[in-house]
C-alpha cells in the first residue's frame, strides 16, 4: 500500500508498456484499494472523543495491527483509539488469532495508556470539573509520577457513579471497557497484590515479552486471586490490602457486563440465550446470568472457563462484600445509609460489609414496618434468593460444615444447590452427630434468606413443590407469606410428592425452632416477645454477625413462652393478632413431632425405642401419649404439657381434626368457628361417635383422645379446669401414688368426697363447677366402649366373659350386666361395681341409664325434687299410670340392686346403708350414736360392701328401743321396710331363707301376691303356731322381721 501510495496505477500502465486489457484493470484495482484506505485514513482522523469535537488523527500507532483491523473491525463504525481497542480486545479473547505483532502492540498501548502524559492531559481535559470534584484523586506520591498517573485514572474510575452525566463520565465508561482486561493496568492493585500473586501462583508479575502475549492470563489472575479469597475464607490467604483492592475493582466491574472481560467472555453465548433483552449497565446482565445460572442450559462444567463457574465466583464475591452487588448498592444505598446497615468506623475488610449482614439489617426495618422503597424490596429478594441457592455462598457453611458435608451430603456438595437442604435434613435425622456450629451457620443462612415471608426465594423447594404450589395453593394464598402455610395444611395430600414433604419438613424443622425464622409469626409478635419472653428488641440481633448466641436456642425460648401464652388457662396474656399467628404455627406444626423441639429434644431416646415405626402425620405424637407411662420422666412432662394444650385446642391434633372434618361439620359446627374450642370438640365427637359420617380414621382418633385422657385427668380441658384446685387440695397432695392424676383414682376420690359429704353432711364440699364436670366425666366413661375403662378391664374382664356381658360395647351396658350377677363377681370387681353404686345411688344424676330410661318421668313427677334424689322420688310413684313400663322395671331393678347387698347371716338383713342415702342421712346420728361398732366399719372399708350391718343395727333398736331414734330417723326407716311388704322380694334374707316354707305352706297368697309382704308374713306367723314351719332359719328370721 506504501507502494501504490507513491504511485499512480495510471503511471504505472504507461511505464510498463502493457497492451493487454487486465493489465489496466489490475491497475484500476490497485487504484480503489487505495481510495479505500485514504477513506479509512480520513475516517481515523474524523473520530470522536466523548462529547469532543472530530480529533485529526488516532493516538495510538495501531499499524501494526492493520490486517487484524480488516479482518475483525470493519463493521466499527465510530472508529477511534478505544473503539479498535475494544474490537481488537475482544477479538483476540474470542479466538485467540490475533498476530503477534499486534498482540504486542496492544499490549504496549494498554500499559502506556495509564502511564501516557498525553492521554492523562486529555483526561484532565474531559474530567476537569470532577478532579476539582474529587481531590483526593490528583497527586499521591510525589516523586513517583507514572503512579500518580495510575492512581489518578483508577481513582477517578472508581468514583464514576458519583458523578452526573457528562463528558466525563462518557470517557471513563469507554476506559474501562479495556482497562480491566489487564491487572497490571489498574493503579493501586499492582502495589497491594504483587507478593500475593506470587505466593499464591496467580500469575507473573515480570513485564516480559512472554507473559505479555498471553491474553487470557491478565483476567485469570484477577480470577484466581478471587477463587483463593472465597474458597478459603477461614484461612486469609491473601492479604487485608490486597483483599480491599480485588474488592474494589469486582466492585467497579460489576457495574457493566463488558467491563469484567473474563465473565464476559465466559458467558458471551449465555448471555444470548437467557439475557439477550437485559440492557447492559447497572449489573443488569450480571443479575440476570445468575438468576439462570443453575438452569439447564447454561454452560458448566468443572473447568473454571465455563459461564456456570464464571458465576459461581462473583456470587461469592458479592456474598463477602455487598458492594460489588451494584443493582442492590443503587437500589438500597439511600436505606442503608439512612439505617446505618454499612459499616460504622469498621476498617474497610470488615465482616460488616458481608451481604449478609447488609441484608439482616435491611430486613429488621422491613420486619419494624418501616416502608422502603419497592426496587431496594425487590433487590433484597434477589439477593436473599442468591444465597439460598448455594451453600458456598455462605462462608460459615463453607468453614463450619466440611465433615458433615462429607458425611451426609458428599453427594449434593458436588452441585451445591441441594447441599443446604440435605445440610437441614441431616440436622433432623442426626441432630447429635452433626456439628453445633454447622446447625448454628444453617439458621444463619435461612435467617438471611427469610423463606418464612416468600417461598420463591428457595428454588429447591419451589421446583420439588410446583405443583401443589401453582394447583392447589394458587388460589388460597393471598401472598408470598402464605404459601408456606398452605403447603403444610397440604402435608397429608395425596396430591403431594415425598419430595416435597420432605423440603416443607426441612424449612419448618428450623422455623420451629426459632422465633425470628418464621416471618409472620415475628412480625405479630414481636412486641409481645420483647415484653414478655426476653426477646431481642431488632430482628437481626440474634443472626449473622452478632456477638450472642445464634440459632435454635434463644429463639427456641421466645417460642416456648409464647406458647405457653396462648395457652394460659389463667390469663390469655399476648395481644389478639399475636396470640392468632402462634395458635396457627402451633397447629400447623403438630402433624410431625420434629417441629415440636420440647418434644422431639425431650423424646429423642423414647421415639427411638418405642416409636421409630410411627412415621405418619400425627403417629409419632400419638405414640407417646400411648406409652405415656413407659416414657422417661422429662419426656413424659414434656408430652403431658402439649397434649393439655391438646385437649383445649382440637386443631393441635392435625390428623384427628382433619379425619374427622365432615363430622364436625354436619355435628359440631357452633364450635368449629371458636378460635379454641375448650374442649367443645371432642365432647361433640364423643356424643356423635356412632353417625355414619364418621369414618373409621375419625372413629380411631377419636378413642385415641379417650384412651389417653384415662392417663390423667389434666387431659381433659373442662375436667382440669374445674376441678384442679380440688384435686390439688384434697386428692394428689395427700399421696405419693405414681398414678394419683390418671382419671380413675381422681374421679373415685372426688366422688369419695361428695358421698360423704351428701350422706353425712361433712368433711369439704366440692366447688359447684367441679361437681358439674365430674358429672360429666363420669357419664362421658358411662358411654364410653368398655375398653376405655382400664381399670374396668383390668378387674372385670374375667367376670364380663364368664357372665357373657362381653356382647355389650359401652361401660354402662357392660355395668349393668355386671350388677345382675353381683353376688357372683370376684371381689375386685364387686368393689369396682360397688364404688359405682355408691355413688350412682347417693346422687342419681350420675346414674346415666336412669336419667335416659326415665326422663319423662323426672320431668312429670318428680320435677320438684333435686335431681340427686329422683330415684327416691320415683319409686313412691311406681304404680303410676304416668310411668312407663321401662321407667318401671328400671327403678324395680335399682330397689333390688339397693336390697341385694347382704351376707347371709341373721342379722344382715339388708343391703350397705350408703346405697340408700335417704335413710343414711335420715340416720346419720344414730348410726354414730347407737351402732358405732357397725359405722367404725363404714369408715375403716369406704369401697368395700359391708352388707346389712348398718340396717340391722337400726332394725334392731327400732324394735326394742325406737326411743331414742328420732322421728325422721323412724319414719324413713319404716319407709324402707314398707317398701319390702309391697314386694317381698325385696326382703331378701326373709324370702331367701324361707322360699321353700312360702311355697308349701303359702303357696296361694304368694302365687296371686295377694296381701303383699304382710299377707305372706301373716301366713306365715300362723303356720308357725301351728307348728307346721320345719326350717330353723326361716323360724329366726320370721321371728326378726315380726
Amino acid at each position: 500500500l506504501l507502494f501504490i501510495r507513491l504511485q499512480s496505477p495510471c503511471t504505472i500502465c504507461s511505464s510498463k508498456k502493457m497492451a493487454r486489457n487486465y493489465y489496466c484493470i489490475i491497475c484500476w484495482a490497485f487504484l480503489l484499494c487505495v481510495l479505500i484506505c485514504e477513506a479509512f485514513e480520513d475516517a481515523q482522523s474524523h473520530v470522536k472523543p466523548p462529547g469532543m469535537r472530530p480529533a485529526p488523527k488516532l493516538t495510538y500507532d495501531f499499524s501494526a495491527c492493520s490486517l487484524d483491523i480488516s479482518r475483525h473491525c470493519v463493521p466499527v463504525v465510530q472508529v477511534t483509539d478505544l473503539t479498535l481497542l475494544q474490537c481488537l480486545i475482544d477479538a483476540g479473547l474470542q479466538d485467540n488469532s490475533l498476530s503477534p505483532g499486534c498482540q504486542q502492540t496492544l499490549w504496549n498501548i494498554k500499559l502506556n495508556l495509564t502511564l501516557d502524559a498525553q492521554f492523562l492531559n486529555i483526561a484532565v481535559k474531559y474530567c476537569q470539573k470532577e478532579f476539582n470534584q474529587f481531590p483526593e484523586c490528583r497527586v499521591v506520591s510525589p516523586v513517583d509520577q507514572q503512579q500518580n498517573r495510575a492512581h489518578m485514572l483508577s481513582c477517578m474510575a472508581e468514583r464514576k457513579e458519583n458523578m452526573s452525566a457528562g463528558q466525563c463520565r462518557d470517557f471513563l465508561t469507554q476506559i474501562e471497557m479495556f482497562v480491566f482486561t489487564d491487572f497490571r493496568l489498574i493503579g493501586r492493585f499492582v502495589t497491594a497484590c504483587k507478593d500475593d500473586v506470587v505466593k499464591l501462583n496467580c500469575g507473573q508479575l515480570v513485564l516480559s515479552s512472554d507473559v505479555r502475549g498471553e491474553l487470557h492470563s491478565q483476567g485469570a489472575t484477577l480470577d484466581c486471586l478471587m477463587r483463593k479469597l472465597v474458597e478459603h475464607p477461614d484461612q486469609e490467604l491473601i492479604s487485608r490490602q490486597c483483599r480491599h483492592e480485588i474488592t474494589r475493582i469486582a466492585e467497579l466491574q460489576s457495574d457493566d457486563f463488558h467491563l469484567d472481560r473474563t465473565l464476559f467472555f465466559a458467558c458471551r453465548d449465555d448471555r444470548e440465550r437467557f439475557c439477550r433483552d437485559v440492557w447492559s449497565g447497572d449489573g443488569r446482565v450480571l443479575q440476570c446470568l445468575i438468576n439462570h445460572r443453575t438452569d439447564r442450559g447454561m454452560s458448566s462444567d468443572v473447568s473454571d472457563l465455563f459461564c456456570a463457574s464464571a458465576l459461581l465466583l462473583r456470587e461469592q464475591m458479592i456474598a463477602s462484600d455487598y458492594h460489588i452487588s451494584h443493582p442492590l448498592v443503587r437500589a438500597c444505598q439511600k436505606e442503608v445509609e439512612k439505617y446505618k446497615c454499612a459499616p460504622q468506623g469498621q476498617s474497610s475488610d470488615s465482616m460488616y460489609y458481608l451481604l449478609s449482614y447488609v441484608l439482616l439489617c435491611l430486613e429488621n426495618v422491613l420486619h419494624l414496618g418501616i416502608a422502603v422503597d419497592r426496587d431496594c424490596q425487590a433487590q433484597i429478594v434477589e439477593h436473599r434468593r442468591m444465597l439460598m441457592s448455594d451453600y458456598r455462598l455462605a462462608p460459615e457453611l463453607i468453614i463450619t460444615c466440611a465433615r458433615d458435608l462429607e458425611t451426609y451430603c458428599k453427594k449434593e456438595a458436588a452441585d451445591g444447590s441441594k447441599a443446604l437442604h440435605c445440610l437441614m435434613k441431616a440436622s433432623q435425622m442426626h441432630p447429635t452427630e452433626m456439628n453445633p456450629s454447622c446447625i448454628q451457620a444453617i439458621v444463619g443462612v435461612l435467617k438471611v434468606a427469610d423463606v418464612s415471608t416468600n417461598y420463591k426465594v428457595d428454588e429447591v423447594l419451589y421446583n420439588d413443590c410446583k405443583s401443589i404450589i401453582e394447583n392447589e395453593c394458587q388460589s388460597d394464598v393471598s401472598s408470598e407469606a402464605d404459601m408456606l402455610s398452605c403447603l403444610m395444611n397440604h402435608l397429608d395430600s395425596p396430591d403431594l410428592s415425598e419430595e416435597c414433604e420432605n423440603r416443607i419438613l426441612e424449612i419448618q424443622y428450623f422455623l420451629s425452632r426459632d422465633f425470628t425464622l418464621d416471618g409472620q409469626l415475628y412480625d405479630a409478635c414481636h412486641k409481645d416477645a420483647v415484653e414478655k419472653c426476653h426477646a431481642q428488641k431488632n430482628w437481626h440481633e440474634t443472626g449473622v454477625g452478632s456477638k450472642g448466641i445464634m440459632g435454635p436456642e434463644p429463639g427456641y425460648l421466645v417460642l416456648t413462652c409464647l406458647y405457653r401464652h396462648a395457652y394460659d388457662e389463667v390469663d390469655a396474656k399476648l395481644s389478639a393478632s399475636c396470640l392468632k399467628e402462634v395458635r396457627r404455627v402451633m397447629r400447623e406444626r403438630s402433624v410431625s413431632v420434629r417441629l415440636m423441639p420440647e418434644i422431639a429434644d425431650a423424646c429423642f431416646n423414647d421415639l427411638a425405642e418405642k416409636c421409630s415405626r410411627k412415621t405418619g402425620v400425627g403417629e409419632e405424637l400419638m405414640c407417646l401419649q400411648e406409652m405415656f407411662q413407659k416414657l422417661e420422666t422429662n419426656c413424659q412432662d414434656a408430652v403431658r404439657k402439649y397434649t393439655m394444650m391438646q385437649s383445649r385446642d382440637f386443631r393441635l391434633n392435625q390428623a384427628l381434626s382433619k379425619a374427622c372434618r365432615q363430622v364436625v361439620k354436619t355435628y359440631c359446627l357452633e364450635f368449629a368457628h371458636e378460635e379454641v374450642d375448650n374442649g367443645d370438640i371432642m365432647d361433640c365427637l364423643l356424643e356423635h361417635k356412632g353417625v355414619p359420617e364418621m369414618n373409621h380414621k375419625c372413629r380411631a382418633y377419636v378413642s385415641h383422645t379417650e384412651l389417653i385422657s384415662m392417663k390423667d385427668y389434666r387431659f381433659t380441658f373442662k375436667f382440669r379446669q374445674a376441678c384442679r384446685s380440688d384435686v390439688e387440695q384434697y386428692c394428689t397432695s395427700k399421696t405419693d401414688n405414681a398414678d394419683k392424676y390418671s382419671r380413675n383414682n381422681v374421679v373415685h376420690c372426688l366422688s369419695e368426697i361428695l358421698i360423704v359429704r351428701i350422706m353425712l353432711g361433712e368433711g369439704p364440699e366440692l366447688k359447684k363447677e367441679c361437681r358439674k364436670q365430674l358429672r360429666a366425666e363420669y357419664l362421658k366413661l358411662d358411654n364410653a366402649e368398655r375398653i376405655i375403662d382400664p381399670e374396668l378391664m383390668d378387674v372385670c374382664e374375667a367376670d364380663i366373659s364368664k357372665n357373657g356381658c362381653q356382647v355389650y360395647e359401652t361401660t354402662m351396658l357392660v355395668t349393668e350386666c355386671l350388677k345382675e350377677h353381683k353376688l357372683d363377681l370376684e371381689p375386685a370387681c364387686r368393689k369396682y361395681i360397688f364404688r359405682k353404686e355408691k355413688l350412682e345411688f347417693n346422687d342419681n344424676t350420675f346414674d346415666g341409664m336412669l336419667q335416659r330410661v326415665c326422663s319423662s318421668e323426672i320431668r312429670k313427677l318428680c320435677s320438684n325434687v333435686g335431681h340427686e334424689n329422683v330415684l327416691h322420688c320415683l319409686e313412691g310413684h311406681k304404680d303410676d299410670l304416668a310411668m312407663s313400663d321401662d321407667c318401671a322395671e328400671l327403678v324395680n331393678k335399682r330397689q333390688h340392686e339397693q336390697a341385694s347387698d347382704f351376707a347371709f347371716f341373721l342379722l344382715h338383713l339388708y343391703s350397705d346403708i350408703r346405697l340408700m342415702p335417704v335413710l343414711y342421712s335420715s340416720c346419720s346420728k344414730e348410726i354414730r350414736e347407737l351402732c358405732k361398732n357397725e359405722y367404725a366399719l363404714l369408715k375403716s372399708f369406704p369401697d368395700e360392701d359391708i352388707q346389712g350391718k348398718v340396717i340391722g343395727c337400726l332394725r334392731q333398736w327400732l324394735t326394742e328401743d325406737n326411743s331414742k331414734m328420732s322421728d325422721k330417723c323412724r319414719v324413713e326407716l319404716k319407709h324402707v321396710i314398707y317398701n319390702t311388704e309391697l314386694d317381698p322380694t325385696l326382703d331378701i334374707p326373709f324370702y331367701s331363707a324361707c322360699k321353700s316354707e312360702l311355697d308349701r305352706l303359702c303357696a296361694d297368697g304368694y302365687a296371686t301376691g295377694i296381701g303383699g309382704h304382710r299377707g305372706i308374713l301373716e301366713c306365715i306367723k300362723a303356720r308357725y303356731a301351728e307348728g307346721t314351719v320345719r326350717d330353723e332359719t326361716c323360724k329366726q328370721v320370721k321371728t326378726f322381721a315380726l
